[in-house]
């Protein structure tokens, strides 16, 4: 269902991170275009349920969060969700801190790390690229990997940037 989402040469080496592969076609940006598949309509809303642990949106998507989500989202929480559709599981996505966390797309995962100034994306094939991220500002910023996040006492969202379409709008739940 989901294509290679080559970055690098397939060994697990280090790469440096520059500007031209922000720029260019790279493995995030492949990780979110196979994530279209998986996500609900970017014009659509899911229905949380009363517990928050789920939101289901009517043209199938099924987003499982663990924990169970408490409204308004506490800026220390750390997202984690599964993502289904017709019973299976198509992405999952888990923070490790606010900075680092890894994005599962059917079997390709994508990680991303900070320390410091220092970032670290490593591509499903294994390749890593590294940068510090003050000398990345020179650099056109619409494709570095991000992530836009909400929350109401009704409402929850998150978006990943730095995609083809800059932004790809992954849940957006309400009660």
């Amino acid at each position: 269902m989901f294509g290679l989402l080559g970055c690098g040469g397939g060994d697990s080496e280090t790469k440096p991170l520059a500007c031209s592969w922000l720029d260019g076609d790279n493995c995030w940006k492949s990780i979110l275009t196979a994530a279209e598949a998986c996500v609900a309509p970017q014009t659509e809303s899911g229905t949380l349920d009363v517990g928050r642990a789920s939101c289901t949106y009517a043209s199938g998507p099924v987003i499982t969060f663990n924990p169970a989500l408490t409204l308004p989202v506490p800026d220390a929480a750390l997202w984690k969700f599964q993502i289904a559709r017709q019973g299976a599981t198509c992405l999952t996505y888990n923070e490790i801190s606010e900075d680092n966390f890894d994005l599962t797309v059917g079997d390709q995962v994508f990680k991303q790390r900070v320390a410091g100034t220092s970032v670290n994306f490593t591509c499903p094939d294994g390749t890593s690229y590294s940068g510090n991220q003050i000398s990345l500002l020179l650099c056109d910023l619409d494709g570095f990997p991000g992530k836009a996040k909400s929350s109401s006492g009704t409402a929850v969202s998150l978006s990943f940037l730095g995609g083809s379409t800059s932004e790809l709008q992954v849940l957006s739940c309400g009660q």
